[in-house]
């Protein structure tokens, strides 16, 4: 007859807490790792948390002692994603706006991968990694021009949004970056838009992105992952329709593996849910 979370009493929590105070169910969150991660359990894989979706540390804490690791977009992600624990080795850094303090900092910690958004942007890396004297882990974002189909304010993945390079451009850095001293192109990675409804986009996105990793191989580049992105949906409950499931998702982005001939063996994928992973815990 009273209010709880995970057993627990809402009132008894305020009395101890105080008021207002917001209560995360941690079987919530494990339980949607749960489905994300089995979504993909035949695959090489890595669920990167999009730290923005909710940044507490406690949150980051919980799933990073589930084996994921955090997509970050800024240095304090960042420095709130190594407090909490999470291995460098698991934190990919995305962005459209990075500073270069910021850019220094993921250097410094060792990222697994910084993904970088244009022809500018590498040059800045790469510079900055000269002067620290490191090789810059990097991945390069494509625009795949492919429409989600979802609001216009969330779609991320076409011409005329400002993410992620052309394949025309991308595909000619990449002589350029296996060349360097200071770079090393690890990762393929796009975002085509929140709220995924259509799954032929992310099929057809993923596709796109391996076939060009494929051609990344072929030209020098000792690619080992692709990341698809996030953009996996949360159910708020006044949908006309239901979202595509974790397991849905899981099999669009094998069919695109497919499609780029990268089924059988493939490489890592990893993915960046954020309002997947949290927002039911939260409601």
């Amino acid at each position: 007859g009273a209010l709880a979370c995970d057993g627990v009493s809402l009132a008894t929590l305020a009395d101890r807490y105080g008021t207002p105070l917001h209560v995360v169910s941690e079987a919530a969150i494990r339980a949607a790792h749960a489905r994300v991660d089995g979504a993909l359990a035949d695959l090489p894989h890595l669920v990167c948390y999009a730290m923005k979706a909710n940044g507490s540390p406690g949150i980051v804490r919980l799933l990073g002692s589930l084996g994921a690791g955090v997509d970050v977009v800024s240095g304090g992600e960042l420095h709130w994603a190594l407090r909490s624990g999470i291995p460098p080795g698991r934190i990919v850094m995305s962005g459209v706006g990075k500073t270069d303090d910021e850019i220094r900092a993921a250097l410094a910690a060792g990222v697994r991968s910084l993904h970088v958004e244009s022809e500018p942007e590498l040059a800045i890396v790469e510079g900055l990694a000269e002067a620290a004297g490191v090789r810059a882990r990097i991945g390069l974002r494509v625009n795949p021009n492919v429409d989600p189909k979802t609001h216009p304010y969330i779609a991320t993945g076409l011409h005329e949004t400002k993410f992620g390079l052309e394949l025309e451009i991308a595909r000619a850095l990449v002589p350029r970056i296996v060349r360097s001293a200071h770079l090393e192109l690890t990762c393929i990675t796009c975002h085509v838009g929140s709220q995924i409804r259509d799954l032929g986009a992310l099929e057809e996105a993923t596709a796109i992105t391996g076939a060009f990793l494929g051609e990344a191989r072929e030209l020098g580049a000792a690619v080992s992952t692709l990341d698809p992105g996030g953009g996996w949906p949360v159910t708020y409950g006044d949908e006309d329709e239901p979202y595509p499931t974790e397991d849905e998702i899981g099999a669009a982005i094998r069919r695109g593996l497919r499609t780029a001939g990268l089924l059988d063996e493939p490489p890592t994928i990893v993915v960046e849910p954020g309002r997947a992973l949290v927002a039911d815990a939260e409601t």
